[in-house]
């Protein structure tokens, strides 16, 4: 077994828009505790039994036109559906961060006078309960657009000894503590999601809806972490320079992540490749390791087109995925073949591995997590109290996560 020195770990990029809000499990008259299973989820909300179905009804007088759906949302971590009388409209972000969701509800599901909506799990093999809260439900007669747009904000972060523009991470809190969807997408300089949009360019513009607002600025654990409060009214343009300050000394160290996904090329996450570029320069990371399951990428091509190819050095790696573990192994070449990945025992693994991609780097991934039906360090493969197999397989991996999933 090896510790890898002068590298330390960066948990942002892998689990793209990481934030910090407001403490979660506590909840005002405004929200409710929806339970989708029969035991709680989290000791912080109470025991017994609890309403599996949220129920809203409102009135609308001009079904003629669509509205916007805006509703407070904590602690999702299943599939819950939102309909409005009967019909499925939207589905609540898989986050367990506090915000607050919008969506376009098209007039077809809007009728004159009452209407019902509905929230619910539709969770197919739901593992365990979810409990969440939902509310502050409020149907808004404009279109999606211009409730987003209704302000515009302009934020410039900088270093602040250089005064230089920096590639950062802007989070928008809104005045319920809950991550705030802003009037921007993607584009090939910024990475948005809910309540946070990345920059490669230290410049961001977006719009919001008129509402009192935090903003946050940082990259990553090595710098300091700014925030101003402003309140915006419909109509105003605002600009906001903000400074973020390198506090932590890493003299002699990597900022590594060395379990890079993205939808691109694992087709889980919500990640592109070109998002995953933006994301890898704001928080900081130098060495990224590309590990798309049973393939090797190269990021050098979209790291040059995304323009951030100053900022960090990608590594050719491969999530190794078989049905008896993940590994993730590097460095590789892009052009060499991906090593086979049915077979379903150690010792094979191991011997196909040094056979033919020979990678100094061998991580065991998600030992205690299940994946592929299989737990690596699960009691009917590991006998934890002296740390040996149960099958008598050799450990060939040289590192380990440590933290990981479940």
């Amino acid at each position: 077994m090896i510790f890898v020195q002068n590298i330390y770990v960066s948990f942002f990029a892998a689990t793209l828009f990481c934030v910090v809000a407001s403490a979660q499990h506590s909840w005002s008259e405004d929200l409710q505790l929806l339970r989708s299973g029969e035991k709680r989820e989290w000791d912080t909300f109470p025991e017994g039994s609890q309403p599996a179905i949220f129920k809203h009804t409102f009135n609308w007088k001009e079904a003629s036109k669509p509205g916007t759906l805006r509703l407070s949302q904590h602690n999702v971590k299943q599939r819950w559906q939102v309909e409005v009388n009967g019909e499925k409209v939207a589905v609540l972000h898989r986050d367990e961060n506090p915000l607050t969701a919008y969506w376009e509800v098209d007039s077809k599901f809007l009728r004159d006078g009452e209407n019902t909506l509905t929230v619910q799990n539709t969770e197919r093999k739901p593992r365990g309960s979810d409990d969440i809260l939902v509310g502050r439900v409020e149907l808004i007669d404009r279109p999606l657009d211009k409730v987003l747009n209704e302000a515009t904000l302009s934020v410039n972060v900088t270093e602040t000894k250089q005064h230089n523009p920096i590639p950062s991470r802007i989070t928008i809190i809104n005045e319920h503590g809950e991550l705030q969807m802003v009037g921007a997408e993607s584009n090939d300089h910024l990475a948005v999601r809910t309540g946070t949009v990345y920059t490669s360019t230290g410049q961001a513009t977006f719009g919001l809806p008129a509402g009192k607002y935090t903003i946050f600025a940082g990259r990553g654990f090595e710098y300091s972490l700014t925030k101003r409060e402003l309140t915006v009214k419909a109509g105003n343009k605002v600009t906001l320079n903000l400074e973020i300050e390198r506090q932590v000394d890493t003299t002699g160290f990597i900022a590594c992540d060395t379990h890079v996904h993205t939808l691109t090329n694992s087709g889980h996450g919500d990640s592109s490749v070109q998002e995953r570029m933006i994301t890898l320069a704001a928080e900081g990371i130098e060495l990224p390791i590309a590990t798309d399951h049973n393939v090797q990428i190269d990021h050098r091509s979209f790291a040059k087109e995304m323009n951030v190819s100053q900022y960090f050095t990608p590594v050719v790696g491969n999530e190794y995925t078989t049905s008896v573990g993940h590994f993730n192994i590097f460095p590789l070449s892009a052009t060499e073949p991906s090593p086979n990945h049915k077979l379903d025992n150690w010792p094979d693994i191991f011997e196909e591995l040094n056979r033919t991609a020979k990678p100094p780097v061998i991580i065991l991934n998600h030992a205690r997590d299940v994946h592929g039906g299989t737990t690596p360090f699960g009691p009917k493969n590991h006998l934890a109290i002296v740390g040996e197999n149960l099958h008598g397989w050799p450990i060939g991996f040289n590192a380990m996560e440590v933290i990981n999933s479940g």
